[in-house]
């Protein structure tokens, strides 16, 4: 049953205005939740316009996929605020630090970074910040440092928000998306350690007199790792399904760390976070709404002879000015799906797009809060920033291009 014909508009036209929409309440700061609902009751209203196929849309979005997201996103806040307030990330520190100052500069913030967490490199900033003075590194290295190694999991780790709602969206699976993506984490790891050595080499404060400072080593610091390996291993490995294998892990580290009840209370109130929840509901409803329009099919059309630019600058450009992971998934993903599902090269593309728009962003909170912890502008670090992200670009395009072409 029709809405009423007068509403029906291009669909096309319906979801850029949509997607305009909700950006621009992102970046007046209205919550990510209600800016996206806006978007989605504007595309049912003026696109789909018809109440059976609106009714069908909410209907699929209840099913097994959600529950999936849902469960995994609650459980992985949960296990990050945990591993955070029983100090157990403090010990896993001291343990790296007994590999030297370069090596635990870099996997300080790239083991924090598994646990992803709202402006989580602030706390990879405090914990690495003696690594980073004994090497007398400027602030603005210091900077870029943390921020670009805290987030080199984005593409691939299952925790984080942008995967658990990418494997709903395009029902996959998490091995199907570290076969896709590993090049682009691969990529990213590669040009932070060119920059890396590059900061170590040339900067005028890094001079010869470092001295590596053990004193707060302690190897046993590396036996909490373990939650990392845990989830890797029984999903990654073993295939069990995800929410259960956040969920062993969490009965594990809490029978092992004994954590206080007011520790589980806030870490529970930290991951039942209303907003995300809602983001994580609106987010499938957007996509079953796309589908029942069958926008997906005509954008697949129209985009055939520029889709290598448009999955990668769409993206690119959400991320950009959204500075959040999971909103150009969200909103950039499923109109490409029967592309992406034609060629994987265009969800490589789309996932690096997404990721480069964010990292380059200004606004991202992970960058705001490290250039005020080492005190710096938040300009002075893209001297480093837009030289890793233009590495990670090239080096993801043609290490996937050659393996595509000389290897599969």
């Amino acid at each position: 049953m029709r809405i009423n014909k007068m509403f029906l508009m291009n669909p096309e036209l319906v979801l850029m205005i949509s997607i305009i929409i909700v950006v621009s309440l992102i970046l007046k700061k209205i919550d990510i939740s209600i800016s996206l609902g806006a978007g989605l009751i504007i595309y049912a209203i003026f696109a789909v316009s018809d109440l059976d196929k609106i009714y069908t849309a909410l209907m699929r979005t209840f099913d097994l996929t959600l529950f999936t997201a849902l469960t995994s996103l609650i459980q992985a806040m949960f296990l990050a605020d945990l591993y955070r307030l029983s100090g157990v990330a403090d010990k896993m520190v001291r343990g790296l630090i007994c590999a030297g100052h370069n090596f635990a500069g870099v996997s300080i913030p790239a083991i924090i970074g598994l646990l992803p967490m709202p402006g989580g490199a602030y706390i990879s900033a405090v914990l690495a910040d003696p690594v980073y003075k004994d090497q007398m590194f400027e602030s603005e290295a210091k900077t870029f440092i943390n921020y670009w190694f805290r987030h080199i999991w984005i593409p691939i780790w299952p925790l984080y928000q942008n995967i658990i709602i990418a494997i709903g969206l395009l029902g996959m699976s998490v091995r199907d998306i570290l076969n896709i993506n590993w090049v682009i984490t691969f990529s990213s790891i590669l040009s932070g350690l060119i920059i890396f050595i590059f900061i170590k080499r040339f900067s005028l404060k890094n001079v010869s007199q470092i001295i590596e400072k053990r004193d707060s080593c302690d190897l046993k610091g590396i036996y909490h790792l373990w939650p990392f390996i845990l989830i890797a291993v029984l999903n990654l490995v073993m295939g069990v399904y995800l929410p259960l294998s956040i969920f062993i892990t969490i009965i594990i580290f809490i029978i092992l760390y004994r954590p206080d009840k007011d520790v589980i209370l806030k870490a529970l109130k930290y991951a039942f976070n209303l907003s995300l929840i809602m983001l994580i509901f609106e987010v499938f409803v957007f996509g079953n709404m796309i589908r029942v329009s069958d926008i997906a099919s005509r954008l697949s059309n129209i985009l055939s002879g520029h889709a290598f630019i448009a999955t990668l600058a769409v993206p690119f450009v959400i991320g950009f000015a959204t500075a959040a992971e999971f909103a150009y998934v969200a909103l950039a993903f499923p109109p490409f799906i029967d592309l992406f599902h034609h060629n994987l090269f265009y969800l490589t593309l789309a996932f690096l797009g997404g990721y480069m728009g964010v990292m380059l962003s200004p606004s991202h909170a992970c960058l705001v809060l490290s250039a005020k912890y080492y005190e710096t502008h938040i300009v002075k670090p893209f001297k480093y920033i837009i030289p890793a992200v233009i590495l990670t670009i090239l080096l993801t395009i043609g290490t996937d291009l050659v393996i595509r072409r000389f290897i599969i």
